[in-house]
């Protein structure tokens, strides 16, 4: 997000989280705060609120992970 921030800038840029763990760390909430980015979440249990990457996590796992043999993950 830093290499982002410097390339791109993020301040006022809107990032929409579930509310996994890795979001929601101190650090990360940091990080976003001091880039002037703004952090928002989704409600629990509402994967309609963030369709994109539902869409796109369906696709990876018709497309890609069920076509293919991996032998870890």
């Amino acid at each position: 997000m830093r290499w982002l921030d410097l390339r791109f800038g993020l301040k006022g840029v809107i990032i929409r989280n579930d509310n996994g763990s890795q979001f929601i760390a101190h650090k990360v909430r940091e990080a976003l705060r001091s880039m002037e980015a703004k952090q928002e979440f989704t409600h629990v249990a509402t994967p309609e609120e963030n369709a994109y990457i539902e869409a796109f996590h369906s696709i990876e796992q018709h497309e890609l992970i069920e076509r293919h043999s991996f032998a870890s993950f």
